[in-house]
């Protein structure tokens, strides 16, 4: 009987974690109190990108997350140089060559499927050849500088995926790079591929990457030594730390942000249009444009 019962949860061991030859996890895994759930539909799912939306325009969010419009954008070529950088960083993880010769075998297809899934139906092509060199310059510089700093090694997760129920709603995250270092220390690792970097401050107190930090214990039972930004252009990894207070601090605005949502609290922020993509299909966008056109009358003076 006792054989019986350490079998089976050996098996549901195996089966709760899922290894696809690159340590990838992805638990579902039960943490803090059921306060509060909405009674509509399916359990309300919260990444990092949409508590952002949330959080500059509720009716954004509701445009976008809720109602899944999509304005038309014209081709963005950072956007695919990024989507395209990322895919090849992943599957270099994945399969472990770490051949400067395998980046640039793989870098044209990558880049071609990114700019094929991010490009509006009109969008045009010009600047093609341009972006598609420079990604072959960003590899280069990507690669000498990993090789030289220990970066190329087999991770414990590349492209990792988790989704934790925290007081009845989901908490959802994909962090690029988990990996160990020659020193022993575990490094959570965001790939930016644009040209700025941010403040020591700013990284102190990342959201993004508090949250992969908090994920990454919650669903892998490891507390990482560091977090990180790794920008290829600079050649630079930006490191920080993480703590217990700093995950129950963001909790607590995710929490916020859920009751929110579930409450259906979507108003629009109208000083926010100038800067939203859906403002052209926010029914809001002309009161807001109207508030912004009314002219300041002066008061009397006495």
């Amino acid at each position: 009987m006792g054989h019986g019962i350490l079998l089976l949860l050996s098996l549901v061991l195996v089966i709760s974690w899922k290894n696809f030859g690159k340590y990838a996890v992805e638990p579902i895994t039960g943490a803090g109190v059921q306060e509060f759930q909405s009674t509509k539909g399916p359990m309300l799912k919260l990444s990092h990108s949409s508590k952002v939306v949330y959080e500059f325009c509720p009716q954004s969010y509701y445009l976008s997350r809720k109602l899944y419009l999509k304005p038309f954008i014209p081709m963005r070529w950072p956007l695919v140089i990024g989507v395209a950088f990322h895919e090849l960083m992943n599957e270099m993880y994945t399969t472990c060559n770490f051949s400067y010769e395998f980046l640039r075998r793989g870098w044209k297809k990558h880049f071609m499927d990114a700019m094929e899934k991010e490009a509006s139906a009109f969008s045009s092509t010009a600047g093609y050849e341009e972006h598609l060199q420079a990604g072959y310059i960003l590899i280069a510089t990507f690669y000498k500088f990993a090789k030289e700093n220990g970066y190329l090694v087999r991770p414990m997760a590349t492209e990792w995926t988790f989704e934790i129920v925290y007081q009845g709603f989901k908490i959802k995250g994909i962090i690029d790079l988990i990996l160990q270092k020659d020193d022993g220390q575990v490094h959570i690792l965001d790939f930016k591929t644009g040209w700025a970097t941010i403040s020591a401050d700013k990284l102190a107190v990342h959201p993004q990457l508090t949250l992969y930090h908090w994920g990454v214990k919650q669903g892998m039972g490891i507390t990482a030594d560091r977090v990180g930004l790794f920008f290829p252009r600079k050649r630079s990894v930006l490191l920080s730390t993480r703590t217990e207070s700093d995950h129950i601090q963001l909790l607590d605005e995710y929490v916020k942000v859920a009751e929110s949502i579930t409450k259906e609290d979507f108003h629009p922020e109208l000083g926010q249009c100038a800067h939203c993509e859906m403002s052209k299909l926010c029914p809001f966008f002309k009161q807001s444009q109207a508030a912004v056109a009314q002219p300041i009358v002066p008061k009397p003076i006495d």
